[in-house]
């Protein structure tokens, strides 16, 4: 039995509603206003219902009935919201401004560039278009919202608590869907390939949620003290979080994993790296398996050989070749792309002349070059100036003495994020995926807010260590539960 599209789009076209009932709801409570639409972007890996003149589903990613999706007219619309409750009043606390400005100047770049894209007819369809660039301006939207709407512990904590609960419901989910129901029915190497096997999600943003509750609850486990059974039940949720990405069978995810590992290994204490060690090669043993179902040099349907994990870079016989699959279709549109170095192509989805033809429109699978091809090359460096600035300015202020050890992991854990995503940056289409972009955003903008509410000062400054006492009313330890939330333990 198969979980089909159809299901899917009714369950969709329900939770939107649903969704648009809650936020409107939560219009009278301004400071949550963010959580519905959170709790979609998490939740869902499609966010295309709208742009779709046949059937929607949770997979699909439009094609054209409106110019934008609903989730994305509704972002524009919660971005007047909140910066008319919050974007006027805003405190800047040392912020990564190296990052901003670089977001600010390639945004600015589309922006003109559409401007003369209108005075040069090219179509509203074509510049608004998923394949274009108008998800990196979705994506710097979104930087906004969250940086103007969570100022304080609480809203931090609540974003934290969605992160947690979505990702247990959808490892359980997609083991469940995995082990009886044929898995992900967007299999991209069942669909189209010749490969029979099952996988949790093919979408790379749910492996990216998963990784950074991975490091949130083991943090969690080792920072608030909590009973034996419920340190346990994080471990069960870790182990689920990394069997969904393994099952994922996508290379990116596999390669982000080994990131967290290596990072978490080299910022640990000597008695936690032989802990980090283990469980990095359980994960390596079971893996093995699993890398040899996904890359056993199948035969294609057309009796070409496969050559598994390095198929986009060896022939059939063996030997590097970048003549073939994504390597040539990245230096194909290069021949073209480079005879624009400095203007760009422009950053619709159809450009002319063309880069891909092959393709109903222009991109390739790295962002770093499709923002190349797109703005030039100061687009390309700004772009890049952005990871370069975040990694730069995480580096540093973790080093700083902060109030709370538990918002330095918490940094931490969404620095962890960044890293997992660094492989899909590099080689995959993260900035055509309008939820991938909305995840990055996150991912870039809550090392600071961690940051910025431990520098402020708020509720827990000032909290003591509570007692370990197994005599505690029930009251008493669900309040110091709470407490230690916020109180770090000095051995991080």
């Amino acid at each position: 039995m198969k979980i089909s599209y159809e299901y899917s789009f009714a369950f969709t076209t329900v939770y939107f509603v649903i969704v648009t009932m809650i936020t409107l709801f939560y219009t009278t409570k301004p400071r949550n206003i963010v959580i519905p639409y959170v709790i979609s972007i998490l939740l869902f890996t499609g966010s295309s219902y709208g742009t779709i003149s046949t059937v929607a589903t949770l997979y699909s990613r439009g094609t054209g009935e409106l110019l934008l999706s609903l989730m994305n007219i509704f972002l524009f619309f919660l971005f007047i919201f909140v910066y008319t409750q919050y974007g006027a009043r805003y405190k800047r606390l040392d912020e990564p401004v190296a990052l901003n400005k670089s977001f600010l100047f390639v945004v600015i770049i589309i922006i003109v560039y559409d401007v003369y894209g209108i005075l040069s007819g090219v179509s509203f369809e074509n510049m608004l278009a998923s394949d274009g660039m108008i998800n990196f301006i979705n994506m710097y939207v979104f930087y906004l919202i969250i940086k103007w709407s969570v100022f304080d512990e609480k809203q931090l904590e609540k974003l934290i608590d969605v992160f947690i609960y979505v990702a247990i419901f959808m490892s359980v989910y997609g083991l469940i869907r995995w082990a009886w129901f044929g898995g992900d029915p967007a299999n991209f190497y069942l669909n189209y390939g010749d490969k029979p096997v099952k996988i949790t999600y093919f979408d790379i943003g749910q492996s990216i949620i998963f990784g950074v509750t991975s490091v949130i609850l083991y943090h969690k486990s080792r920072l608030v003290l909590v009973r034996s059974s419920v340190r346990w039940f994080y471990y069960l949720i870790i182990g689920m979080c990394l069997a969904n990405i393994l099952l994922s069978f996508r290379r990116t995810a596999w390669v982000g994993i080994g990131l967290i590992f290596l990072w978490i290994f080299l910022t640990s204490s000597a008695s936690r790296k032989l802990l980090i060690t283990g469980i990095a090669l359980v994960a390596l043993a079971s893996g093995a398996s699993i890398l040899h179902e996904r890359f056993n040099g199948s035969t294609g349907a057309h009796g070409e050989k496969h050559t598994g994990l390095t198929s986009d870079f060896l022939n059939k016989s063996g030997k590097i070749d970048l003549k073939h699959g994504r390597f040539a279709e990245i230096a194909n549109a290069m021949e073209v792309a480079n005879q624009y170095a400095l203007t760009g192509l422009g950053p619709w989805a159809v450009n002319s002349p063309r880069v891909t033809p092959q393709r109903k429109s222009d991109f390739v699978h790295s962002s770093i070059l499709f923002v190349y091809i797109k703005t030039g090359i100061f687009g390309m460096l700004a772009y890049i100036t952005i990871f370069i600035a975040y990694i730069k300015w995480w580096f540093k202020v973790r080093k700083r003495s902060w109030r709370s050890n538990y918002y330095k992991a918490l940094g931490d854990s969404f620095f962890c994020g960044l890293l997992f995503e660094l492989p899909d940056i590099m080689f995959g289409t993260p900035l055509i995926i309008f939820r991938q972009t909305q995840i990055i955003a996150i991912l870039l903008i809550m090392p600071y807010l961690c940051y910025r509410i431990d520098n402020l000062g708020t509720e827990a400054e000032g909290i003591q260590k509570p007692s370990n006492n197994n005599l505690l009313k029930k009251n008493d330890r669900i309040l110091a539960k709470k407490a230690t939330v916020r109180y770090a333990l000095t051995q991080y």
